[in-house]
């Protein structure tokens, strides 16, 4: 009955899996929109974001209007008037700011963004060939340093570039947007308009001002770039060597973590084995081992480590705490909360970066990985459901519901509080960066209304599957733990765990706070981010065992909370980086976007402790019951 239960729930969590990845497949294959001659094409004005506080691609902030730009497949103008605006002396300052803040503007035409490439529109063949790349947004204006004068872009060149698709129809795979700023003559372009002679608008360093809003379109066939390669452009592997060199150092880590893995192991055997010849030899007299019916070889030394006897040796060690190593943690019920919250957490993240591997995301810039990451982790409340009650029914606790509860909402409503906290704050100065209330409500439908089921899903599958055998039961009273040396403290045991996995992470890291938090092009980072992600589960885990071991060798056998904080340790020097980052990258002292900053890497560093926590209490998990199985108890 129980195996069927549990058949049954995989075969429906299965089939959610199977319809979010078709769901995610139709939505990447979506096919192009198909424009005919003289078909009005709507552009869309989205926010305007500065170079020096740029908040990234995670919450962008993005606030779609419709523009009143007259845009018509395959038809050029070559000034037109949008708007005549008379600006008021206190926007005139604030635009002066926003120009010295390196402000930059976003537009939107058939779901691409308007950019700027990094040479001329006639060297677009450069561009397809790969040598030049796009800039997400074009500037608002330009600071002149020598005469101190502050230039409004208020005229802009639409570059559309199209392909055909049929007959007289096209698609269009690239829009390259080109400001320039330029003195209208009562309301309309000069005569001979020329962006290059034309003389610049210039804003008064105060009082009032009129500014006239004008634009250019025209349209570049390009034979060059496919409809399903238009964003090519956009996205961009910065810095191949040194991701790979990143690669490199980690696998020397990785490399030398495990041989002093390694080294751990052999030595416990060694000196197991050495202590089991001592015995054989004193009760034998240094003979043969007929008498141990083949345990031993004819020299009298043991051959393997399964012909050892760990009962006939005296306990000392590791092996002294067999009746305590199995015990259940302090506060062990949050504990099988925060492994449930990880295992989700590692869940949602492994199923993430394989579709975006896939290509099931999309292009970055569109939010599709954000949204398939809020699906992935929602779905992987199951997972995160039955860890918490697998191990919580290995501790023999009671009350599984409540502990599932926990798991379903301590991470979701804590991350939504955080961010509802964080929305005051940005709706109080007016940011397009804060949520829609409606957005919250439809997280807060995910979480309650799908996520929260799932879970208890796999909680009540977890609660019903027969737990793992343990070799050894905890005795009713502890084993005193001795005194230990300073060198075990778990201040300076997780100050030197955290340094392993984050010399793992340290350099890709960067690349990834830079993509979020500064860039303007668009970042490709999934298969170094799969690769090094691999790298860190196995040091987490390589950490935490040696971590475990040096624990169980000095007779303390508390060591279930001291594996989940050494795989977690590396979380502190992860927010110690972002706050350096932070500081040589940023201009904004502790201003709001400092403190949206500082709150999503918060969470961002919680999270990473969570996952690097788990696998490192997970893996010492397997190791301990590994080395217990070995010893024979009476």
């Amino acid at each position: 009955m129980r195996s069927t239960v549990t058949a049954a729930a995989a075969a429906r969590l299965a089939a959610l899996v199977v319809a979010a990845l078709l769901a995610a497949q139709r939505a990447a294959a979506f096919g192009p929109r198909v424009y005919a001659f003289n078909e009005t094409i709507p552009v869309y004005f989205n926010k305007a974001v500065s170079d020096r506080t740029h908040l990234g691609q995670v919450l962008r902030g993005d606030r779609i209007i419709a523009s009143d730009l007259a845009v018509r497949a395959l038809v050029e103008s070559t000034c037109e008037l949008l708007c005549s605006k008379p600006v008021h002396h206190v926007d005139v300052a604030l635009a002066r700011a926003m120009i010295a803040g390196e402000y930059r503007v976003e537009w939107i035409l058939d779901d691409l963004p308007g950019a700027t490439a990094k040479a001329s529109v006639a060297a677009r063949s450069d561009l397809a060939a790969g040598v030049k790349r796009y800039d997400v947004g074009f500037p608002l204006g330009f600071h002149d340093q020598k005469s101190n004068k502050f230039h409004i872009f208020n005229h802009v060149l639409l570059n559309i570039v199209y392909q055909i698709y049929s007959g007289s129809r096209i698609v269009i795979v690239g829009f390259e947007v080109y400001p320039k700023s330029v003195r209208t003559v009562d309301g309309m372009c000069p005569p001979a308009f020329d962006l290059d002679t034309t003389e610049p608008m210039v804003l008064p360093e105060r009082g009032h001002t009129t500014i006239d809003w004008t634009y250019s379109v025209q349209w570049q066939l390009d034979t060059g770039v496919a409809w399903a390669h238009r964003w090519d452009m956009y996205i961009v592997t910065t810095g191949t060597r040194v991701h790979w060199f990143s690669v490199a150092n980690s696998v020397a880590v990785v490399a030398l973590l495990s041989a002093l893995v390694a080294a751990v192991v052999v030595r416990t055997l060694r000196r197991d084995i050495a202590a089991y010849n001592r015995a054989v030899a004193q009760e034998d007299g240094g003979g043969g081992g007929g008498g141990r019916g083949g345990d031993v070889g004819d020299d009298g030394v043991v051959q393997s480590v399964a012909q050892i006897d760990f009962g006939e040796l005296d306990e000392a060690g590791w092996k002294a705490l067999h009746g305590d190593v199995f015990r259940a943690a302090d506060m062990h019920g949050m504990l099988c909360v925060l492994v449930g919250s990880g295992v989700q957490f590692i869940s949602a993240g492994a199923l993430t970066l394989l579709l975006s591997l896939l290509g099931f995301t999309g292009h970055p810039y569109s939010g599709g990985l954000l949204t398939v990451s809020i699906f992935a982790y929602v779905l992987s409340g199951y997972f995160g459901g039955f860890a918490t009650a697998r191990l919580h029914k290995m501790f023999r606790g009671i009350g599984w519901r409540r502990y599932a509860l926990l798991t379903a909402l301590l991470a979701p409503c804590t991350i939504l509080l955080v961010f509802f906290a964080l929305n005051l704050v940005v709706w109080s100065n007016g940011s397009s960066f804060a949520i829609p209330a409606g957005t919250f409500f439809a997280l807060l439908l995910l979480i309650f209304g799908l996520s929260l089921p799932l879970v208890y899903a796999g909680a009540y599958a977890g609660q019903r599957t027969k737990p793992h055998a343990l070799n050894t039961r905890a005795t009713h009273i502890p084993r005193p733990v001795p005194p230990q040396p300073w060198y075990l403290d778990p201040f300076w045991q997780l100050l030197l765990a955290g340094a392993c996995p984050f010399s793992v992470v340290y350099m890709e890291l960067y690349f990834i706070l830079d993509a979020v938090w500064q860039a303007h092009h668009v970042h490709h980072l999934a298969g170094f981010v799969a690769l090094v992600a691999v790298l860190l589960v196995a040091t987490c885990a390589e950490v935490a065992v040696v971590v475990v071991y040096v624990a169980l060798a000095r007779e303390d056998h508390r060591w279930q909370w001291r594996a989940f904080s050494a795989g977690g340790a590396a979380a502190a020097y992860v927010f110690a980086y972002a706050v350096v980052f932070y500081a040589h990258s940023f201009d904004v002292g502790l201003s709001v976007a400092g403190v949206l900053f500082f709150a999503y890497c918060i969470l961002g560093s919680l999270i990473f402790w969570l996952c690097t926590g788990t696998i490192g209490y997970l893996s010492s998990l397997v190791f301990v019951a590994q080395i217990y199985s070995s010893v024979k108890i009476d």
